[in-house]
């Protein structure tokens, strides 16, 4: 494991892309700076990612303006029960975001993604599985502006407490790299 956060999630990202068929059309909620999404523009027909922060958002307009890239954009939207995704999308994904917003709305965001997509990919925390996991994860979160939503994350069982509470059984379950970080793959009933 890496100190820099960018240096952890490069491994899980090019996983992400495998799993990313070519010519998809492609949603990313929480994108953050659009670091995923820029790595799958090669192979996408399209991709739109969406996320609160507007100092990211504004990142990555920048960059998709400076590498000159027109198959995806960017929105700054708060996501919540409040927000309504339009359109049908062959994937879509949410890496690390879950853990950072009410689970309320995470249901709530999952059961909208049922609907809208062909197949959604989450990379999230699971149940750390060793004693030792525990606190390194406690001391990574404790300090977020996050925290609050990821202990309420964790009382609700992590990434599969959602997922089951938003009726999700049929999926296949990635191991990654870092043992408390899962790629959960579902393919939905269209």
């Amino acid at each position: 494991m890496n100190i820099r956060a960018v240096d952890n999630l490069a491994p899980i990202r090019n996983q992400i892309n495998s799993l990313v068929s070519s010519n998809s059309r492609v949603i990313e909620l929480g994108c953050g700076d659009g670091n995923l999404l820029f790595k799958l523009a090669p192979k996408i027909k399209s991709g739109l990612g969406i996320d609160k922060s507007v100092s990211l958002i504004g990142s990555a307009i920048k960059q998709k303006q400076k590498n000159n890239i027109h198959n995806i954009d960017f929105i700054r939207k708060e996501l919540g029960e409040d927000y309504m995704p339009c359109g049908i999308w062959d994937v879509s994904l949410a890496s690390l975001f879950f853990h950072v917003i009410r689970t309320s709305d995470a249901v709530f965001l999952l059961n909208k993604l049922k609907e809208l997509s062909n197949e959604i990919i989450i990379c999230a925390i699971c149940s750390p599985a060793t004693c030792n996991q525990a606190p390194l994860l406690w001391f990574d979160q404790r300090f977020s502006t996050h925290y609050k939503n990821f202990v309420s994350y964790k009382k609700f069982g992590y990434m599969e407490g959602i997922l089951a509470e938003a009726r999700f059984s049929s999926l296949f379950i990635h191991n990654t790299y870092l043992p408390f970080l899962k790629i959960y793959q579902i393919k939905c009933a269209q």
